[in-house]
């Protein structure tokens, strides 16, 4: 004996087209995920870029600022072994020396850490070399903010996400 069943399906008016447009909107909600998530992605990372690249301009400010700092403070030695200063003079001058150490060691540890971000969110090994290049963006907007947010509403696809959701 064997016994063999068949069964088939049948859908009432329109079933299988709303099944199928369901499907279809949920995989474009799937897909505008997917590409909200590479956007935070992209910029998460650029941020970081930018991050590193302004930490490396202050560290190179600072270490001009401490050079400078050194100077005025020869300048203020030689001034005092001269009799043409005084002590407090000297003083300042060596405080404003240590301040200026201080900075530029607190600018390094920033870029430090800024490069670590960076490689972390590229996923580059912690000893990889990584050169940051570029110019920082000047502040002026790109428009007026009406059609500013106009454009950031159609460019993102977690709105357009959540709309197919519904």
């Amino acid at each position: 004996d064997v016994e063999l069943e068949l069964e088939l399906p049948f859908e009432l008016g329109g079933q299988r087209g709303h099944r199928q447009d369901r499907a279809t909107s949920l995989r474009q909600a799937a897909e505008s995920k997917a590409e909200d998530v590479r956007r935070v992605i992209e910029l998460a990372v650029a941020i970081a870029f930018f991050n590193a690249l302004a930490a490396e301009q202050r560290e190179e400010l600072r270490s001009e600022g401490k050079a400078l700092a050194e100077r005025l403070f020869h300048v203020a030695t030689r001034r005092l072994d001269r009799g043409a200063s005084t002590p407090l003079e000297f003083n300042t001058a060596r405080i404003r020396r240590a301040e200026a150490q201080r900075r530029l060691i607190a600018a390094q540890a920033a870029t430090r850490s800024s490069l670590i971000r960076l490689r972390q969110l590229l996923a580059l090994p912690r000893n990889a070399i990584l050169v940051v290049e570029g110019a920082l963006p000047t502040s002026e907007l790109a428009g007026e903010p009406a059609a500013l947010v106009a454009r950031a509403l159609e460019g993102r696809p977690d709105l357009r996400s959540s709309v197919l959701r519904i």
